[in-house]
């Protein structure tokens, strides 16, 4: 921008997102407000260095293909608008102003694909924080009779999360009969912003040993920061459940760094239940940079110890779900392949030698591209958790006897695709008589047939 520092004295504000950007400062009418604003203003004079938040693999990006919009999900939770889509040639990504970028990283925690990669720190480095923490927690633990209990990991943002907190600690102390801190078995952790955790750190961190995650909302996160952890935390316990496992995630909601009581009726709660079991024997894996990557090695872990298997066919999962499968209706899909074009994982695959298509249901992000796609609108998202071999294995969804020309015999296109082609166009006076034979044929046949007719 032009500008570094903006003090906008208007009634009705030019910027009125939730979230406004760093440097701009509209206080309103009230004379007070506007001088606190001021004041902050002159404190920031200089020169800073702001970090760059975030990083983007357009490549791997589920945004657009074929001129065709799939997932826009970090468009669409962006509080500062900061994310806008572009296309060019047909092919979709976004990009991100870093002026207006307040580094909250929701757009990472909402990424399916992990196109979007959260830097501040990376789930990478909070995984060596995490599994640390769970190590000397449980180190601290095998010499007692509670050597199988499981600590709770208290996650927060760095600033309003810590300020609550403290606020807990000190009505705790003060007046412990009306008041309750943090039991000894919860372990904060203190982040940049509460948005930018997603279900990567949170299965990570069960899979190092952690019994819960909770998430402290401390009241300065936008509302659809909140909807968005909330659809998360849902999805996070929907997987816990189908594997058999209870729910071991949740959101502790706060309106303020002062509105201590529902923090405090939580760690109650907490104390009187005691520590969780642990889920599983604690990993040694390292969390990855890519949140596939993550997601899926923890999952592996997690299903391993799962109290019940998995049934063949999956359990449903909610519709804003990363993993799942694809429904094809073989009666409508003429094996034309334009969904393995468009699918920006490499999840559908074709077969150069016959008409084939196959699924890894392992690299699906359920985007929805090849749903949108597809000209027979013969695709469905089937959002479900099965086993990771069923995961990992490449499966046929529909396959055909390819079309041979009748002319010259070669293979030039699917049985299907000629059938609904001539039950579309065949009636058409333009294909009457021997015509028709024109469309069972292959490019070069139909041309030299055009000619001798013309001769």
């Amino acid at each position: 921008g032009e500008f570094d520092l903006i003090l906008d004295l208007q009634e009705i504000p030019s910027i009125q997102i939730s979230q406004k950007p760093q440097g701009y400062f509209a206080p309103g009418s009230d004379p007070f407000e506007q001088s606190m604003a001021a004041s902050q203003l002159i404190g920031m004079v200089g020169e800073f260095e702001k970090p760059k938040y975030f990083s983007y693999n357009d490549k791997i990006c589920a945004h657009g293909r074929n001129g065709q919009v799939g997932c826009s999900a970090c468009i669409d939770v962006c509080s500062t608008k900061a994310i806008q889509s572009t296309f060019k040639d047909g092919q979709g990504k976004v990009e991100v102003n870093p002026n207006l970028c307040m580094g909250c990283g929701a757009c990472a925690t909402v990424c399916p694909s992990g196109a979007m990669r959260y830097n501040y720190p990376s789930v990478a480095y909070q995984g060596k924080q995490v599994k640390t923490l769970a190590q000397t927690y449980l180190g601290a633990l095998k010499s007692t009779k509670a050597g199988d209990a499981a600590p709770s990991l208290l996650i927060h943002s760095q600033k309003a999360g810590t300020a609550l907190l403290d606020h807990l600690g000190r009505a705790a102390r003060l007046r412990a009969k009306e008041t309750t801190g943090l039991p000894a078995f919860v372990i904060p952790l203190a982040v940049e912003h509460i948005a930018s955790t997603g279900i990567d750190l949170w299965f990570g961190s069960l899979a190092y040993g952690f019994g819960e995650i909770l998430l402290l909302l401390s009241g300065d996160e936008d509302p659809g920061y909140r909807l968005a952890l909330t659809e998360q935390v849902d999805l996070a316990n929907s997987i816990l459940v189908a594997m058999g496992y209870s729910k071991r995630i949740q959101c502790i909601i706060a309106n303020s760094s002062e509105d201590i009581a529902p923090v405090s009726k939580v760690m109650s709660e907490l104390r009187q239940r005691r520590a969780h079991k642990l889920l599983a024997n604690p990993a040694s894996f390292a969390l990855s940079l890519q949140k596939r990557e993550t997601l899926e090695t923890s999952l592996e872990h997690l299903l391993q110890f799962a109290p019940q298997a998995l049934p063949a066919e999956g359990v449903p999962l909610p519709a804003h779900s990363p993993l799942g499968g694809l429904i094809v209706n073989k009666d409508a899909c003429t094996l034309c392949m334009s969904c393995v074009g468009a699918c920006p994982e490499g999840a559908l695959l074709d077969n150069p030698d016959e008409p084939q298509l196959s699924f890894i249901e392992k690299q699906c992000v359920q985007c929805g591209l090849c749903e949108q796609t597809c000209p027979e609108s013969a695709i469905a998202l089937s959002p479900r958790l099965r086993s990771i071999e069923h995961r990992k294995e490449k499966v046929t969804l529909n396959k055909t006897e390819p079309f041979h020309c009748v002319s010259c015999g070669k293979a030039f296109g699917t049985l299907k695709m000629v059938e609904l082609m001539l039950g579309r166009i065949g009636s058409h006076q333009a294909f009457s008589g021997e015509a028709l034979d024109r469309l069972k044929m292959c490019s070069d046949c139909r041309v030299v047939d055009m000619m001798k007719k013309e001769l």
